[in-house]
């Protein structure tokens, strides 16, 4: 086992410390982290001195079992019995309790660790992975793109007005910082400095570069609706790749958290009837004799075709009766296939992204939004005057099994009293109620497809699935009795989500599919299910938090000054952070390399005549061409081992000694100072010039020589 040098020793130490201290930060109050963080430094430096004794490998991994006995007994005393809360107090007693727990469970658990790690290499990956999983534990909370927490940490970075994600990667910097110092297995001093200046130049380099590429998200989940890349596998040779296409069959369900995918800032307030907002990014209208799928140009021209460079406008609804203008600013956090919008968009307008890294696609979106009521809306008919007889059966174009028109009339006969059953919205309502009562929500389903044709295997069937089932199953009812329909994809969220605020965040959990039904003088009307039982929990709300920083990041606000304060400090971007360690380190690096060359030609150049500095000065040019001293060799030995190459070193050496040691046989200056002068012609005929060239130029030649 090779001997650490004191200072590897130390940066050990050092790095455990600073993993136990991470680890115990959440856990407990500033005492239990200084103290888990003093804890692991004794308890690496005892390990790594036990590893070295004759102790069994087996007593030592008995450490962690005593500084859980030692933790125990603490707790015992300082919480168990009356004397010490007598003493000190009960909140004293308390908490210097807690800080000797953790002392000692740091302690007993980094000393078996480390004692054990340096004696059996496979026990240093299990050093790496408690100081990883100290990181990754503090951190947590992170998780799902919730750049606002850890609150105690991303609150204050907020407050100065910087971003948390860079501190998140400064700390994560760190913690392989950590890792580097614990894979240090140098025994040396100069090799070990090497080691920790090549892992803090990496690290820096990375981090430097950190600014110049996007904020990754978190993965998101197959929702099978098609609005953006979502991991599903391409299609096979020969099959269509429509990646917008809507999935009947998904079988995994929801395993992860939502991952927020974009937010959107309302410029207007609104309030929809139905208490959900609906953000329409595609549709789906031609019927392929299996499914819906998007149309052919020229149909379906209220839907953006791609995002605005830079405005972007798209048909806009029939009539201005009962809507209005609402305009909203999206900021996409995920990329989209195409732009969505809130009801029915009829303008989209670039602009300039407030932080390019976090958003991948900034826009604005003016939309007409409907806020007429159902009352208001009986007696509009089906369909448009003006279209031609082709538009017409493309929206009204079904599959040809006549079940589907005998549940509609059945449908529209038992839940419409007789004045209504021709009414068309009050057809559709009835449609959905229907789907609503009868049908479950469930997004883990497998559908036996009969002929080619899911939605009949559905809504003919057990009438389980999710929003693509129940919206195609809507879209053909309402087909097969005349009704001009068509599905549409996008986001549909509860009201509530904004919480009164004018921020909206969205999440992958409320990707959804809806129908739509044309009305003459009203435009494409949302025709929702929204089951009344499901196999599923609902999906969380976005935080609100999150929701609030997000809307204020997209709007490019920074922290407000309150008036009779001081305004606050600006805390420095990751980008001006490693810039400024960067000149500074290389600041220091330059007065560095000054003081080395300085030093070393004062060596070479200082003392000409006096014996004992002119045989230094050749030591040190010696050194710098690979001459040098073995351990335990005399400066006579020396000399004889280069008689043969260097046969002036000998003569030099003796003067040296005659010098300090008050020989008899001492040389005047002028026949020292030509000893000197040979030395170097017999070292300018063994090496290169070249290589004497390389030599003068590195500053540390010197430290070599002794």
């Amino acid at each position: 086992m090779t001997r650490e040098s004191v200072f590897v020793r130390l940066l050990h130490a050092a790095a455990y410390a600073a993993a136990c201290a991470i680890f115990a930060a959440p856990l407990g109050p500033e005492s239990t982290t200084v103290a888990a963080g003093l804890g692991g430094f004794t308890g690496s430096l005892l390990g790594a001195f036990a590893s070295e004794s004759r102790l069994r490998s087996r007593v030592l991994a008995l450490g962690v079992v005593a500084g859980g006995a030692l933790a125990a007994l603490s707790d015992g005393i300082f919480r168990g019995t009356y004397v010490v809360a007598d003493a000190l107090g009960p909140e004293l007693a308390l908490a210097a309790g807690d800080a000797l727990i953790f002392f000692f469970l740091a302690a007993g658990g980094v000393f078996t660790l480390r004692s054990l790690g340096r004696r059996h290499r496979a026990i240093g990956v299990l050093e790496i992975s408690v100081a990883g999983l100290a990181v990754a534990e503090l951190f947590a909370v992170h998780r799902g793109g919730a750049i606002n927490r850890p609150f105690e940490l991303a609150d204050h970075v907020l407050s100065m007005g910087g971003d948390p994600a860079d501190v998140f990667v400064a700390v994560g910097a760190a913690g392989a910082l950590i890792v580097a110092i614990l894979l240090l297995r140098a025994s040396k001093l100069r090799r070990g400095l090497f080691h920790l200046l090549a892992a803090f130049l990496l690290l820096g380099a990375l981090g430097s570069l950190f600014p110049f590429f996007e904020i990754p998200i978190p993965d998101v989940a197959q929702t099978g609706v098609g609005l953006r890349n979502d991991g599903k596998p391409e299609r096979g040779e020969g099959e269509p790749k429509d990646q917008e296409q809507l999935d009947f069959d998904n079988q995994g369900g929801r395993n992860n958290e939502p991952a927020p995918v974009a937010v959107v800032v309302f410029h207007d307030d609104y309030q929809p009837t139905s208490g959900i907002y609906f953000f329409r990014q595609a549709s789906l209208s031609h019927w392929n004799g299996s499914r819906l799928v998007h149309a052919a140009e020229g149909l379906d021209d209220d839907v953006a075709d791609g995002f605005p460079h830079p405005v972007l406008e798209v048909k806009a609804p029939s009539s201005v009766r009962g809507r209005r203008e609402v305009v909203t600013s999206v900021g996409m956090l995920a990329e989209h296939f195409r732009p969505f919008g809130l009801d029915a968009p009829v303008r989209f307008e670039a602009e300039t992204n407030p932080d390019p890294r976090r958003f991948r696609r900034t826009y604005r979106v003016a939309s007409r939004v409907l806020e007429l009521s159902d009352v208001e809306l009986l007696g509009a008919r089906a369909g448009d005057p003006s279209w031609d007889e082709a538009t017409r059966r493309h929206y009204l174009e079904a599959p040809d099994d006549p079940r589907y028109r005998a549940l509609a009339e059945r449908i529209v006969r038992e839940l419409l009293p007789p004045d209504l059953r021709d009414e068309p919205l009050a057809q559709v309502r009835a449609i959905t109620t229907w789907l609503e009562r009868e049908g479950v929500y469930s997004t883990n389903v497998s559908l036996p497809v009969t002929d080619g044709e899911p939605t009949a295997a559905f809504l003919f069937g057990d009438l389980v699935g999710y929003c693509v089932h129940f919206s195609h199953a809507a879209a053909l009812l309402f087909r097969s009795i005349g009704l001009p329909s068509r599905v549409a994809t996008g986001y549909a969220i509860a009201e509530q989500a904004r919480r009164g605020g004018s921020a909206l965040l969205l999440t992958d959990a409320f990707a959804h599919a809806w129908a739509e039904v044309y009305l003459e003088g009203v435009g494409w009307l949302v025709a929702d299910v929204q089951p009344i039982n499901s196999l599923d929990p609902p999906p969380p709300l976005p935080d609100a938090d999150l929701t609030r920083l997000l809307g204020e990041l997209r709007r490019g606000e920074a922290r407000d000054e309150i008036l009779g304060e001081d305004p606050p400090s600006k805390l420095p971007s990751l980008h001006e952070l490693f810039t400024g360690i960067s000149t500074a380190a290389l600041s220091a690096l330059g007065l560095a390399l000054l003081f080395l060359y300085g030093w070393k030609a004062y060596r070479r150049l200082s003392g000409r005549g006096d014996p004992t500095r002119v045989y230094r000065a050749q030591l040190d040019a010696l050194a710098e061409l690979g001459y040098r001293r073995r351990r335990g060799e005399t400066p006579e030995a020396f000399a004889r081992r280069l008689e043969a190459v260097l046969p002036s070193l000998g003569p030099l050496t003796d003067a040296h000694l005659a010098s300090a040691f008050g020989g008899k046989r001492r040389l005047d200056g002028e026949a020292i100072d030509a000893l000197a002068r040979r030395l170097r012609e017999e070292l300018a005929r063994d090496k290169h010039p070249l290589r004497r060239a390389v030599a003068i130029i590195d500053p540390f030649s010197w430290l070599g020589s002794r």
